[in-house]
């Protein structure tokens, strides 16, 4: 079996069909986040792909952002799904979800869990599948979009971290009543200096501490045994197989064009509990060769045969009221009749009043016309111009033409024949010379190449500001094709 996770960066604009995505890929089980669409943008082509069963958590807090789906092949209905970390959602979306929480009911208040949740971060899926000896055995997958952090914003850096900690507390709950886990998605951090293409300019440490407090790894980088972080009860899949592959990443500035350099960072994870690591996953890999995002899929071979469930759980998609045909129509609000009745009402009236009708019709207009001489008059002209051009059976509409003066013609030619107007010209000029454009981008230092005009976004006091960079891709400054040093402000201060 076959499980893909990846950033999506928004369902809405994918430039291929769901479908076609989901052959390119060939996985039984694909996580996607950052859909960046709500529950009344969902449309049935992205809700209902042919062959797959979905899953989907929208954000509360605001509309086009966040979210994750879970799609998983009929062949492989799971037996329970759930939207978010908590319960707090649990009876308006899903009536029977995982139900292990460990300790979260102590760790958080219920007003932090439901902001933990209103992000819709989360969505989690139980399964079961034959393991060894034929036994049958649980796996819960989580798929995840973990919250990145300003580090000037104190709020969001403390809500990364508190989802980190439900995160964990959750899947080791879940880990602990007998179930295998999968923790996959976007992490927002790298865990390793060699996930970063700088990493000396990273400041992620607690989120690092925590990320590796959470992973089991044997060896540090250099092949030591590292005691510390014995404890931790999943498996970082990709470095397991590949565990000093440089320049390995998942994401890439689009805005800076980091991706033609390869100048990203990894933070796009499956993780699998060591147990079910060493027992069930052959392989794990990326995929920076399939674009559409800004982010690249992580895919991993599972030795497993999972245990399809009868129906799907209650949360699925398809039973959304839009989907489903229960949705209220318009029609519902008015009374309606039976065709019987219709049909007698319409032969009513055409026997009733049909002959009527067309007798005070035709009574009407020949009074108009013979009460009113000027109609009478036009009509006449009307089928005196028509009769005229009847060998070329064309109309001539002249009751729509002005007269014409015989002088018309020469009139026209004059006009045509008259010279430029001076004045015009003069304006042309005048604009020409106001309107020249922007003055020529400086040339950077580094390439002797035009620079590209930019704007400070974000907030202090050059925000708004212009400047000149290099038109170059970010990439590291030991590459000589990547971006150089230069930096010119547009207006001097």
């Amino acid at each position: 079996m076959k499980i893909i996770t990846w950033n999506i960066n928004g369902l809405r604009a994918t430039k291929s069909p769901l479908k076609t995505v989901f052959e390119e890929l060939n996985a039984d089980i694909i996580c996607l986040q950052e859909t960046k669409v709500g529950k009344e943008q969902l449309q049935s082509s992205v809700a209902l792909v042919d062959g797959f069963n979905s899953y989907f958590s929208f954000s509360r807090t605001k509309l086009g952002y966040s979210g994750v789906a879970t799609f998983c092949r009929n062949s492989i209905i799971p037996e329970k799904a759930q939207q978010g970390l908590f319960d707090t959602f649990e009876k308006e979306s899903c009536d029977e979800c995982v139900g292990e929480y460990g300790n979260l009911k102590t760790m958080f208040s219920y007003e932090r869990a439901k902001e933990i949740d209103s992000e819709g971060r989360t969505i989690v899926t139980q399964h079961q599948f034959l393991g060894k000896n034929n036994k049958v055995e649980k796996l819960t997958i989580f798929n995840v979009y973990c919250p990145r952090a300003d580090p000037e914003k104190l709020d969001r850096v403390s809500f990364k971290m508190d989802f980190y900690k439900a995160l964990e507390e959750r899947a080791k709950a879940v880990l602990k009543s007998g179930s295998h886990v999968i923790i996959c998605g976007d992490i927002n951090t790298p865990h390793r200096p060699i996930d970063e293409c700088d990493p000396e300019i990273s400041d992620d440490s607690p989120f690092r501490e925590w990320l590796d407090g959470l992973l089991y790894h044997s060896e540090d980088q250099s092949g030591r045994e590292k005691e510390s972080s014995i404890s931790g009860c999943f498996v970082d899949s990709f470095r397991f197989f590949f565990p000093h592959r440089q320049n390995a990443f998942t994401c890439w500035s689009t805005l800076k064009g980091s991706r033609e350099t390869n100048y990203g960072t990894r933070i796009d994870y499956i993780f699998a509990n060591r147990t079910f690591h060493e027992d069930f996953v052959v392989s794990c890999d990326i995929h920076p060769d399939i674009e559409g995002s800004d982010h690249c899929p992580v895919s991993a071979e599972l030795k497993i045969s999972i245990k399809s469930a009868s129906k799907c759980p209650p949360c699925c998609t398809k039973y959304f009221k839009e989907f489903g045909g229960r949705q209220l129509k318009l029609s519902n609000y008015f009374a309606t009749k039976s065709s019987a009745e219709i049909s007698s009402n319409l032969k009513r009236k055409s026997v009733d009043g049909g002959s009527q009708k067309k007798s005070n019709n035709f009574a009407t207009r020949s009074s108009d016309v013979s009460t009113r001489p000027e109609i009478s008059g036009n009509l006449k002209r009307k089928s005196a111009d028509a009769r005229i051009d009847k060998k070329s059976k064309q109309t001539k509409l002249t009751f729509f033409a002005k007269a014409e003066s015989p002088n018309n013609s020469t009139q026209t030619s004059q006009v045509n024949a008259k010279p430029v107007n001076s004045k015009k010209s003069d304006a042309a000029l005048f604009w020409k010379g106001v309107l020249r454009g922007p003055d020529p981008s400086p040339m950077c230092s580094g390439h002797d190449e035009p620079s590209v005009l930019r704007t400070v976004k974000k907030d202090g006091r050059n925000v708004g500001r212009q400047f000149y960079v290099c038109c170059r891709p970010e990439g590291h400054k030991t590459n000589p094709e990547a971006r150089c040093s230069f930096f010119q402000w547009k207006d001097k201060k």
